[in-house]
């Protein structure tokens, strides 16, 4: 009678054996990148794996998140080497891009219970943007970009005592008959030269589609004087436009060459808020833009006059706010100016500031500050409801190359904080995601160009242009 028991026994437990195959977690896992005719596809493979007969995929928008279930494959083909490998599929809508995380599971039915372990995890991006071609401005140590609603300006000078600015215009062609016409670079008049030794020695805006400039003219005297001009249509008939710059308010408005300039639109007139160096002592003017005329606004009893470095000006609500870095006890600083003078509060940041890498960027809803700290380390920064904190994701946060001035700019782009910095190896644009952290603003991740560019320049409308100077030579390349 026992030896009955016994072989039924061993018999019932070779039949379960067999009916429960045990799978272990599929390997080799792959994600490809993005196909050039498909951007939004992601396609994930793995190995086989012995006694699988369905393989379950999930997904996750980060690598540390919770994974869900998206989907399953019995779908295998041979790959170049003739290997097999099984396949999975997703289709993201436009507008839908980042990087997603993915693992996968097999199971020798659809008994999901029985599944295997989880595979190891594998990114893939879906981001659709490439960069143009780069397209070469001139000869420049010095470049400067402008955007309006749909046209850009690349301004440029050399480090010459007395350089002209150059210009180049990016907009639809005004000779094309077509209703949807493609975009030109047109070349424009220059309003004059500037002194491009000093640091900074110019700054550009656009306000309802006229480009200002606010610069050293050194044809007021052999140092120069702070001017401002806009180029403009003189003409009353419209079949026969005449483009001429024209200063907006005085001319030399200062008394001595400025260094550090920067300048802003800013309030419900177009006013504009300009900010510079004369020597050492910081000066702020505005220009009403009911009246044309520029009157300096007094700050000399602020105490950061006499220790403040790489001036920024930009504009929040209509609100003017002054960006610096303080020289003498560290730290970095962006003061609204409100009810005729500066806030006392705004510290950024208590580190010091790697010299000439600040920038400050309107958001939709927020302030960004985006800056390089003397250690060497990448720093992101939000202001809301009067706090400034830090941008907590760091997935593929930057790594700079620090001791080089104008080697980092910021720009709001599509919703998103866009940041053109110079890496170690070569200068590239990321966007931050507040779930996927640091993202690359192109599919697979290129560089935009190498790592000894120079004054990096980012500027959105209605697309993202970033600019740069490599080996004395300016470049702008537009992410489409």
């Amino acid at each position: 009678m026992k030896k009955k028991i016994l072989f039924s026994f061993i018999l019932f437990f070779l039949i379960f054996s067999c009916g429960s195959t045990e799978v272990v977690a599929p390997s080799n896992i792959e994600a490809s990148d993005p196909d050039e005719d498909n951007p939004n596809r992601v396609e994930i493979s793995w190995s086989p794996v012995d006694g699988a007969g369905i393989y379950y995929v999930y997904r996750s928008e980060s690598e540390s998140g919770t994974f869900e279930n998206v989907g399953f494959s019995v779908t295998s083909d041979e790959d170049s080497d003739g290997d097999t490998r099984y396949y999975f599929v997703e289709n993201f809508e436009e507008g839908e891009g980042g990087t997603y995380y993915y693992c996968v599971t097999a199971a020798p039915d659809k008994d999901i219970s029985s599944e295997s372990a989880r595979s190891s995890v594998v990114a893939a991006s879906t981001y659709s943007g490439s960069w143009t071609e780069p397209k070469e401005i001139g000869s420049a140590s010095i470049l400067k970009l402008a955007a309006g609603s749909s046209d850009l300006y690349a301004v440029y000078c050399s480090s010459d005592t007395s350089s002209d600015l150059g210009i180049y215009k990016y907009a639809e062609d005004e000779d094309s008959e077509e209703d949807d016409a493609e975009k030109v670079w047109t070349s424009i008049d220059s309003p004059g030269s500037t002194n491009g030794s000093l640091d900074n020695p110019f700054s550009v805006l656009v306000i309802d589609s006229e480009l200002y400039v606010v610069y050293n003219d050194q044809a007021s005297t052999a140092g120069g004087k702070l001017t401002s001009k806009y180029y403009h249509d003189s003409s009353d008939d419209e079949d026969n436009p005449s483009f001429a710059w024209t200063a907006y308010g005085s001319e030399a408005f200062n008394d001595v060459a400025a260094n550090g300039i920067d300048a802003v639109e800013s309030g419900l007139a177009n006013d504009i808020y300009t900010i510079f160096f004369e020597s050492s002592t910081v000066t702020f003017y505005k220009n009403s833009g009911s009246s044309g005329s520029w009157f300096e606004i007094d700050i000399t009893s602020e105490s950061f006059i006499n220790n403040a470095g790489s001036l920024r000006v930009i504009s929040n609500n209509n609100t003017p706010y002054i960006g610096y870095e303080d020289t003498t006890d560290g730290g970095l600083y962006l003061r609204a100016y409100e009810d005729s003078s500066l806030q006392a509060d705004g510290n950024v940041s208590t580190s010091g500031i790697d010299d000439g890498n600040v920038a400050f960027v309107s958001g939709t809803s927020a302030i960004y500050a985006v800056y390089f700290t003397d250690s060497g380390s990448f720093e992101a920064k939000s202001y809301e409801d009067s706090v400034w904190s830090a941008l907590t994701n760091t997935d593929g946060q930057p790594t700079v190359k620090t001791g080089t001035s104008g080697s980092l700019d910021s720009a709001w782009y599509n919703g998103y904080l866009y940041v053109f910095y110079l890496g170690s190896d070569g200068a590239y644009v990321k966007y931050y995601d507040n779930d996927d952290g640091w993202q690359s603003a192109q599919k697979n991740g290129g560089v935009i160009t190498s790592a000894s560019a120079g004054s990096l320049q980012l500027v959105a409308s209605d697309a993202l242009y970033a600019g740069y100077i490599e080996s004395g030579k300016a470049y702008v390349r537009i992410l489409e």
